[in-house]
């Protein structure tokens, strides 16, 4: 069925809360003036669980944690789990949903990039060795640039390159966090 351009447009965006227990989600859509929306919904499925339904309210930021998402449910808040990283769908949609809808994933990386900044904190900056300070600040730059590389095939929908380029930059961290990468030149095995 063909609308007139006083059809809505849906589309929303990611908002980065900078927090492992929770994801913004902002619709962005364009409304015609004078346009009721009904059933607006979310569909969203996170990486290793079922999807989950939630409404959404026009031109607002809803913010998820693990309840909202049914991975827990607990009445303490301190309870709640971090949201796992990995590649996410989301299908937003209003009635007719057949007819208004739009879908996208993408590639959460906020734990990774937590488990990055304690890892870059811990390296020290002060060292008087500056060769180790060097071969260390290499190491790091090269899982960000992993990281980064793995955000940028996910978002040109290669979701299993950005998955293997995501795992070999945790692996790569993890080696760094235990001391096996300092010293070494060639940190792709790290």
């Amino acid at each position: 069925m063909a609308y007139p351009e006083t059809s809505p447009i849906l589309d929303f965006t990611i908002v980065d809360t900078h927090n492992t227990l929770t994801l913004g989600v902002a619709d962005i859509s364009f409304y015609p003036s004078n346009f009721v929306v009904t059933n607006p919904t979310y569909e969203i499925t996170p990486p290793a669980f079922p999807k989950a339904t939630v409404i959404f309210v026009k031109s607002e930021v809803l913010f998820l944690n693990s309840n909202t998402l049914n991975i827990t449910c607990v009445s303490d808040p301190s309870l709640l789990n971090d949201l796992p990283d990995g590649i996410w769908t989301i299908k937003q949609s209003i009635a007719p949903a057949i007819d208004f809808n739009t879908e996208k994933t993408f590639l959460r990386t906020t734990l990774i990039e937590q488990k990055f900044g304690k890892a870059f904190l811990k390296t020290d900056l002060i060292e008087c060795n500056q060769d180790v300070k060097i071969e260390q600040m290499k190491v790091l730059d090269e899982i960000w640039f992993y990281i980064q590389a793995a955000i940028s095939a996910s978002s040109q929908c290669n979701n299993i390159l950005a998955m293997k380029l995501y795992k070999n930059a945790n692996t790569m961290l993890d080696n760094f966090i235990r001391g096996r990468c300092s010293g070494t030149t060639n940190t792709l095995w790290c």
